[in-house]
């Protein structure tokens, strides 16, 4: 199966450890899939199919950010890059 692997940083390039990411769009109907980043920022999520996705990252105290993906046989890369709350 298809994977998308990256990291979830601050915009200084900190690692964001226990951020949610979740596809919340892609080819076809799927399952809920997400995954939560490591202590490196670090997540690997498997796509059901090829094909272009959508990939939200949240963390408490950021913003939720987006990305769209396309998917392949193989390995995709995101890498997200979340801005602080504003008080």
């Amino acid at each position: 199966m298809p994977v998308v692997k990256g990291r979830v940083r601050t915009r200084d390039g900190s690692p964001i450890a226990g951020a949610v990411l979740a596809i919340t769009s892609g080819p076809g109907a799927f399952p809920d899939i997400g995954a939560l980043s490591d202590d490196d920022g670090a997540f690997s999520i498997t796509a059901p199919v090829p094909g272009t996705y959508r990939i939200a990252a949240n963390a408490d105290g950021y913003r939720i950010a987006e990305s769209e993906v396309e998917v392949g046989g193989g390995t995709a890369s995101a890498d997200f890059h979340l801005d602080i709350l504003d008080d």
